[in-house]
């Protein structure tokens, strides 16, 4: 009986560990604000792609793309996820102002 609860307990002790690692760390935006340099907002762009098709670099292709005198995308979210394979990801298009 002693050898079956040690085991039961062991399992759940690596399920804890080992269960939850879809969540890697607190969900916080990634690339923040710029501090100690002047920018502009220029406004929201959101990319709504597949998981492995989406990213940063396809997030600044559409702010470029949206509006042609951004030169970085801040303050970014990821505003859905679904099935892990489904994301729509947010963020702020700057210009730096020299």
């Amino acid at each position: 009986m002693k050898r079956k609860i040690a085991i039961i307990l062991a399992l759940l002790t690596g399920l804890m560990f080992f269960g939850c690692r879809t969540v890697p760390k607190p969900i916080t935006p990634a690339n923040p604000f710029p501090v100690g340099v002047e920018y502009e907002v220029l406004g929201r762009v959101i990319l709504d792609e597949p998981r492995l098709a989406n990213g940063y670099i396809k997030l600044f292709e559409k702010a470029k793309a949206e509006y042609p005198d951004c030169d970085d995308v801040v303050n970014i979210w990821v505003e859905s996820a679904w099935n892990g394979r489904h994301y729509a990801l947010s963020g702020l298009a700057i210009k730096y102002i020299k």
